[in-house]
Order: C-alpha cells, then sequence, then structure tokens
C-alpha cells in the first residue's frame, strides 16, 4: 500500500481514529481503485492499438496520430474508460477514436461524441437501439392519427353545444353522438396498436416506468432524440424518436467503423 496515503489520512484523521480498521481500509481501497483505472486505461490502448493494426493499418492518418489535438482526445476517453466497466462504452470509445484517425471526424465532432458516451449509461444505449429499430414504423403515425381524432371530436362537440339551442331534430343529434363514439372507438384501436410496439414501453428495459422517462429525457437532454410529443398533443416525452445524432452514436457500435 502507498505509505503516503495511508499517513495522510492517518494524519488528517486525528490519534484519536488511529487504531479504527475502517480507515485503513478505506486507504486501501483509493489504492486498489487507483490500479483499477490504470488497469483499464492500459487495456484500452492495448485494444485500440490493436484494432487500429488489424483492421485499419493502411487507412490512418498519421499526421493525425502524432498531433496534440489527438492526445487530448485520447486523455479524454482515457479518464472515461477508466471509471467504467461497461464493455459497450469501451467498444463505443475505441471506434470513436478510430473514426477520427480513419474517417477523419472533424475534432468538436469527436470531442461530442465522447462527452455524449461518457454520460449516458448502457441501459439508455439499449434504449436507443429500440428506438433505431423502431424508426419509421407506426408508432408515431398511430400517435398523429389519435390526435388527429382528439380533435374532431372536441370540433364537433363544440358545434353541437353550439346547435342545441335551436336544433330541434334529435336525429342530428344523435347522428352526431354516433359519429363521436365511432371516432372514440377508432382511438382505442390505434391505442392499442401502439400499445405493443416493445420498444417504446418500460417493460423492455428492465425499469420501472419512473426509471425509463428519467432516461428518456437524458437521453433528449444530450441531444439523441426528439420528443413528438408537444407536436401531437400528448405528454412530453410520451412519444419520442431517435434522432440523426443517436444513430451516428449507436454506428460506433458496429464491430468496425
Amino acid at each position: 500500500m502507498n505509505q503516503d496515503i495511508k499517513l495522510e489520512l492517518l494524519k488528517s484523521a486525528g490519534k484519536s481514529l488511529l487504531s479504527l480498521p475502517v480507515l485503513t481500509f478505506l486507504a486501501e481501497a483509493i489504492e486498489v481503485q487507483g490500479k483499477v483505472k490504470q488497469q483499464r486505461a492500459i487495456e484500452f490502448l492495448t485494444d485500440l492499438a490493436e484494432y487500429l493494426q488489424i483492421k485499419h493499418l493502411l487507412e490512418v492518418n498519421h499526421k493525425r496520430l502524432n498531433s496534440e489535438e489527438f492526445r487530448d482526445l485520447l486523455d479524454q476517453a482515457i479518464q472515461k474508460v477508466s471509471t467504467t466497466s461497461s464493455e459497450q462504452k469501451k467498444k463505443l470509445f475505441k471506434h470513436v477514436l478510430a473514426a477520427h484517425l480513419v474517417l477523419e471526424t472533424q475534432p468538436k465532432i469527436t470531442e461530442i461524441y465522447l462527452k455524449i458516451i461518457g454520460r449516458i449509461t448502457e441501459k439508455q444505449i439499449l434504449i436507443l437501439d429500440g428506438l433505431e429499430q423502431s424508426f419509421g414504423d407506426d408508432y408515431v403515425r398511430l400517435h398523429e392519427q389519435i390526435y388527429s381524432l382528439q380533435t374532431e371530436i372536441k370540433t364537433m362537440q363544440a358545434e353541437q353545444f353550439r346547435e342545441l339551442e335551436y336544433v330541434s331534430d334529435n336525429s342530428q343529434v344523435e347522428a352526431r353522438d354516433k359519429m363521436i363514439e365511432d371516432k372514440r372507438k377508432q382511438i382505442q384501436e390505434f391505442r392499442d396498436k401502439a400499445s405493443v410496439n416493445k420498444w417504446h414501453q418500460f417493460e423492455n428495459y428492465d425499469c420501472e416506468r419512473s426509471e425509463f422517462y428519467f432516461l428518456i429525457q437524458d437521453l433528449f437532454n444530450n441531444g439523441l432524440i426528439t420528443d413528438e410529443g408537444p407536436r401531437i398533443g400528448t405528454d412530453p416525452f410520451t412519444v419520442v424518436q431517435i434522432n440523426q445524432m443517436g444513430m451516428d452514436i449507436l454506428t460506433f457500435l458496429k464491430d468496425d467503423v
């Protein structure tokens, strides 16, 4: 164990705590965690080097590789890698750096990717993947139709209220009631169809409803999804779609860049 760390902790704690085992444990935990971070960094650098050597030996931009700019980006990635045990996130970091050297991604874009990947969780990556798989399906369209029908019902009800004063023919009222009821049945049919889309259901990601919506809002805050709810008259974050940035992040999960 690093004696300097131990001595500093013991000094700061005071002589009365010198005999407490927990203090020694905490000091040792700091040392162990430091070794874990160092090992993660070494493994990441080795993996990145092997990946570039095997996959992109002739494609690497060596001017970029030797630049101070890349060293700064590499340092950012290493700091983030050293604090995560997620293999998915390590793979994302590796491929983002490889893309910077091979595809010559703009430095600012590479930095944005690194920051976003550092902030999101594995579960959010799963949600993104699910939203990508459902992209272009009927989920959003169904909610658009529901909103359209709800708007029509409100308009018809308002007209019916205004006509009550002078319409003497009950058949007109009954006909409108029937139209409203038919539209409500359509709304329920569309809701039933939308509910079977597992990619938009919190149960599919093994989390509670509150956690799911927290993760969804965080993905929105990180610029990876769009919130379609306000546009189609539903509650915020109940109808969302992955955007281009979210899709770009997921491309780095592929086996190659």
